[in-house]
């Protein structure tokens, strides 16, 4: 309309120019108007889902979730699912966002940049896995990275009978963290079920049959013991950089991510599992060697992946009766190693390892040609260590603390399985649900 009224007046290039300027500028103001609206607007319907996804579920007790829920309440954001068929007997449910329309530019930016990091940071936090999942490199953030020792733990215990109400499994569903003092006291309950069970030569575990079309002698039931590794999947945080449990025996490993979608800042660091990488064409290993083990015989998989010539890179076992390198000599495969698997073989199963003193230790090596990648490590054992006296091991307690099948009535737990006093304050387990004692 301006253009148009004063079009008469445009008789110079100058005039002219500055007209187009004006112009020009008034469009970009509307672009980045446009695109504002709909920042906020994608923002806004996402901090909904995230208040209405984890109302009822263990994030509701954390000061991330209060923050969102004010915020929710300061843009009356509200999400949820709604039935709008007109025929009773027909569903067609769709979700319902609401939130303030905010067209002032100044209300805009202010919205964004308090909405933008704390959304990035709960979407990606707040996660849970679902029944028969299991945590995938690149596919896993937050919580569900980095508690996947912890889930582990608590299917193993209900493999050695622990029910859902077990104040370890409860624990274990609740954690939000990699709890260090929950994972030990999974560890000793696991292995006082499972040294229970094989003291009694009829048990189900680990029986064998043979496979009617190959022939092959198979184990049945074998147990997963994953739980006793430290960040069998490998989660960190982009800034600090974690590689939580394993440590670096040469060379510079270091987490590699693609990081998803929405790239980091500091003010979100969330967790996410990530894959452990030298860099292109480096050598380089880390190990991690674990101690309280139970005793048995072991299948120990180790997951990677490479890009390009896989040229000397393998994941190792170690026991305690395997010979270290002698003084001056080179490292010979097949006498410092209990089993190893290449990375371009697929990395096979390492098979039939025994363990009797607690003491496996894990490794990981890259090749001087490699770009080969770490994803993680899982343990399963597969037979009874022969000659181990699992009655007196079961009979001297394996220094753990036996914790009932279920909590009993009035009684309190903390989320590391420990009962404590009705004066303990935080999140409780009593009857095997969660609430907050303030």
């Amino acid at each position: 309309m301006k253009i148009e009224t004063e079009k008469a007046t445009y008789t110079s290039p100058s005039a002219c120019q500055a007209a187009v300027d004006e112009l020009a500028a008034a469009v970009d103001a509307l672009k980045k108007h446009y695109e504002q609206c709909n920042t906020y607007d994608d923002l806004a319907g996402r901090l909904a889902d995230v208040v209405r996804i984890n109302a009822d579920n263990k994030f509701n007790v954390t000061e991330e979730y209060a923050t969102v829920k004010a915020l929710a309440e300061k843009y009356h954001a509200t999400s949820q699912w709604v039935n709008v068929s007109e025929d009773p007997e027909v569903e067609n449910w769709q979700k319902q966002v609401n939130f303030d329309v905010l067209t002032d530019d100044a209300a805009l930016n202010e919205a964004v940049a308090e909405l933008k990091d704390i959304v990035i940071y709960t979407e990606k936090t707040f996660t849970i896995l679902k029944e028969g999942e299991e945590s995938v490199c690149h596919n896993t953030t937050g919580v569900a990275a980095m508690i996947e020792r912890l889930r582990l733990g608590a299917e193993t215990l209900k493999t050695l009978g622990a029910d859902s109400n077990n104040a370890l499994v409860v624990a274990a569903n609740n954690a939000l963290t990699d709890d260090d003092a929950l994972a030990e006291n999974i560890k000793s309950n696991v292995k006082q079920r499972l040294y229970e069970k094989l003291m009694d030569s009829n048990n189900e575990f680990f029986q064998q049959t043979t496979d009617e079309a190959t022939l092959e002698t198979v184990t049945a039931n074998p147990v997963d013991l994953t739980v006793f590794v430290k960040n069998p999947n490998l989660y960190a945080r982009e800034y600090t950089q974690e590689e939580t449990g394993w440590e670096k025996i040469s060379g510079n490993a270091h987490a590699w991510s693609s990081w998803g979608n929405d790239s980091h800042s500091k003010n979100t660091p969330y967790a996410e599992d990530c894959k452990l990488h030298p860099g292109w064409h480096s050598k380089a290993s880390v190990e991690q060697t674990i101690t309280d083990l139970p005793a048995g015989v072991y299948t120990i998989q180790f997951k990677g992946d490479d890009n390009d010539t896989n040229v000397g890179t393998y994941g190792y076992v170690k026991t305690s009766a395997t010979p270290a390198v002698a003084e001056g000599a080179e490292l010979d495969m097949d006498l410092n190693y209990a089993g190893y698997s290449y990375i371009n073989g697929g990395m096979k199963p390492i098979e039939n390892i025994t363990v009797t003193d607690g003491q496996l230790t894990l490794g990981f090596v890259w090749g001087p040609e490699c770009q080969a990648f770490m994803d993680g490590v899982r343990i399963k054992m597969t037979g009874k260590a022969e000659g181990f006296d699992y009655g007196k091991a079961y009979a001297d307690g394996i220094e753990t603390v036996k914790i009932a099948d279920k909590v009993n009535n009035g009684a309190i737990y903390n989320l590391a399985g420990q009962k404590v006093g009705n004066s303990f304050k935080g999140i409780v387990i009593m009857n095997g649900k969660k609430f907050v004692v303030k």
